[in-house]
């Protein structure tokens, strides 16, 4: 059977047209209804323990700025920075914030800068600024779902960007009540992780709609295609292993934004190029 070269070109016009008019998955998070609390640290008190990170290009307020300008209240996110990321003042905003979440609301944590393993290897601490201090060690990865399951938000997004970072996927797995929890972090749990911002890179990309992190080119970017991304990036980049974990009632398909149309399908591949002085280096 014959089949005219209009009669396909007709079809093919058609299902174009029909997929551009395809409605849009609806995000999986709603300004009104997300709070934010991000911790970035990239000096220390105690720089002998602690060695600095380069303040140039930092991503942490990017990731603020991101979630401001897509409608956050100002009212809903605490940011806190360097010397403001007292181990004090992390608990005690921490606890403030957790006061006023409500049902239904999402609740997303983010930190970046160093993370070091306890002393029996079973916790992981996210270094605030003045660890090392007396009787500071840091945020209690292990201690942190247990403050969250006194408030009353329905789900977490945990988001870690630091050596050990993995702690946190072992930590919500062990609960048993509360809210619903995802972490992504950017390595495992008996790992370093490198200064460079590789994982908050992919995450700025998952949340802007990036189309290479569209795995599957449906219009969407989820959870879960981040994951797969970021550790795609990790391992290319840094060759660390990166941590996605998520409790029962987390759906690891919450789309994190509307994807841009992939205008060329090589746009986004991993590739290793070559410097001036003949050292490769990944890229993309």
């Amino acid at each position: 059977m014959r089949i005219s070269i209009a009669r396909l070109l007709f079809v093919f016009l058609t299902l174009q047209t029909l997929s551009q008019f395809a409605p849009a998955k609806d995000l999986g998070w709603q300004p009104q209804k997300t709070w934010l609390f991000v911790v970035g640290v990239l000096s220390w008190k105690h720089s002998e323990m602690f060695g600095s990170f380069p303040v140039k290009n930092r991503r942490d307020n990017i990731v603020v700025d991101f979630f401001k300008e897509s409608g956050i209240p100002g009212s809903q996110i605490v940011y806190l920075q360097d010397k403001q990321a007292t181990q004090q003042r992390i608990d005690a905003d921490f606890t403030e914030q957790l006061k006023k979440l409500r049902p239904d609301d999402l609740l997303i944590v983010y930190y970046a800068g160093h993370g070091t393993k306890s002393e029996d290897g079973n916790d992981v601490f996210l270094a605030s600024y003045d660890a090392g201090d007396d009787d500071v060690e840091g945020w209690s990865v292990n201690s942190i779902p247990g403050k969250i399951n006194a408030s009353k938000c329905s789900r977490v997004l945990w988001l870690i960007d630091c050596c050990y970072s993995g702690q946190a996927g072992l930590a919500i797995t062990k609960q048993s009540k509360g809210p619903a929890y995802a972490a992504v972090t950017s390595s495992a749990a008996s790992e370093s992780s490198t200064e460079h911002w590789t994982f908050t890179e992919a995450l700025l990309d998952a949340l802007r709609g990036v189309s290479y992190v569209d795995l599957n080119h449906d219009g969407a970017v989820t959870l879960s295609e981040f994951a797969v991304h970021v550790g795609a990036d990790m391992n290319a980049a840094e060759e660390q292993r990166s941590t996605f974990a998520h409790t029962k009632g987390f759906d690891a398909e919450m789309v994190l934004a509307q994807a841009k149309p992939l205008v060329n399908p090589r746009i986004g591949e991993r590739a290793k190029a070559r410097d001036s002085d003949g050292d490769w280096y990944a890229c993309r």
